[in-house]
């Protein structure tokens, strides 16, 4: 084929890609000469089961003309202008993947705390010391 140098590993993809090519498809056959109540697979069901899975897997492209007239349809419709920012353009907040997009749950300790409300009541009880003496 006119490959001056591949990788190795080029050949056992490809080995393995047409195994499975291979083994799908003489499935597919053994499906067939067993609906048509064959013993055998045949010929003429790897060409019905090649036949239907080429239909699935390979579709032609649009011929040329339909494309240059898409493309001249698409075209037709300016773009809209550019707003000039100083800066980073970025899309509206709703779109944006900066945004946090989670709540963390504190416990009543530490919220208050970092709220600058201090412990827990039950906790400034506990913490103190007893009343009358020292301990």
């Amino acid at each position: 084929m006119g490959v001056p140098s591949y990788t190795p590993s080029v050949v056992h993809l490809l080995l393995e890609t047409l195994h499975a090519h291979v083994a799908e498809t003489l499935a597919d056959a053994r499906v067939y000469a067993d609906h048509a109540d064959k013993a055998q697979v045949d010929a003429d069901d790897v060409r019905i089961a090649l036949t239907a899975r080429e239909a699935g897997t390979f579709t032609a492209p649009p011929p040329r003309d339909v494309l240059l007239q898409i493309a001249r349809e698409r075209n037709a419709v300016p773009l809209p202008p550019v707003a000039f920012h100083a800066g980073i353009q970025l899309p509206p907040q709703e779109f944006q993947l900066t945004a946090p997009n989670y709540n963390i749950a504190l416990p009543a300790r530490t919220a208050r705390v970092r709220a600058g409300l201090g412990p827990v009541p039950e906790e400034r009880a506990a913490a103190a010391p007893p009343a009358g003496g020292t301990a």
